[in-house]
């Protein structure tokens, strides 16, 4: 048992001192990504029209097929639905992203500006993976 020397200390205290600038780091880009929280926010709950905006390209669909079946007959909402989820499952090669602008196209959202355009949306699909592909396409 030998006390630390200098050296080792001043090392201790500087990685120390990097986990806890990381750690408030971390804490600050929460607060960013979440916004200010208060209590009351946490006992109350959310705002009954952030559910409703949640769900309102949903109910716009639905609504839509509905007029479509009256107007044209079952066939035409399920070819559209059918279609869209053929335009889900089209992917690029493992490690690239993919822009799914067939899928935009036929929902309408390649002619609307929203807050996912500008601020990177969901950004862990957009990060491209280094790693061997072939790999990848086996692990598949």
């Amino acid at each position: 048992m030998s006390l630390p020397t200098k050296h080792q200390r001043l090392a201790d205290e500087a990685i120390g001192g990097q986990l806890d600038d990381q750690r408030s780091l971390k804490a600050d880009n929460e607060m960013l990504i979440n916004g200010f929280q208060s209590i009351r926010q946490r006992v109350v709950g959310k705002h009954p029209l952030e559910a409703l905006e949640k769900t309102y390209q949903q109910r716009m669909d639905n609504q839509g097929f509905s007029l479509l079946k009256s107007v044209q007959g079952i066939h035409a909402p399920l070819r559209l639905i059918h279609e869209r989820r053929a335009a889900q499952h089209m992917r690029r090669l493992p490690g690239l992203s993919s822009s799914n602008l067939m899928l935009d196209v036929l929902t309408g959202r390649d002619e609307e500006i929203g807050p996912q355009d500008y601020l990177n949306g969901n950004v862990n699909e957009t990060l491209e993976v280094m790693a061997p592909i072939h790999m990848l396409c086996e692990r598949q």
